[in-house]
């Protein structure tokens, strides 16, 4: 997917006291993308998006085992702004 805007942030995402990568991108559908890599390979293991540009993160996909496959998502199911629902996904 093209993004219109990209931008990359070192910050510590993870609490280990290292900075982790940040990009953040929107893509051509206006959705905000945070690809985020705290393991330094390069491959982002966590994407947090907005999908309705409110400013709350709606899903959350996360790669708990490092094979490059997201394995758990989090996502507002509400539309409330509130992460409520977890699921594991088989890759």
């Amino acid at each position: 997917m093209p993004y219109e805007e990209a931008e990359v942030f070192e910050m510590d995402v993870d609490g280990d006291g290292k900075p982790d990568t940040v990009g953040v991108m929107k893509n051509a559908e206006g959705h905000t993308e945070y690809h985020i890599d705290t393991t330094g390979d390069g491959k982002a293991n966590m994407k947090a998006v907005d999908f309705d540009n409110d400013g709350a993160i709606d899903k959350v996909s996360i790669d708990t085992t490092g094979d490059q496959n997201f394995d758990t998502v989090v996502e507002d199911t509400t539309g409330d702004g509130v992460l409520d629902s977890k699921k594991s996904v088989e890759g």
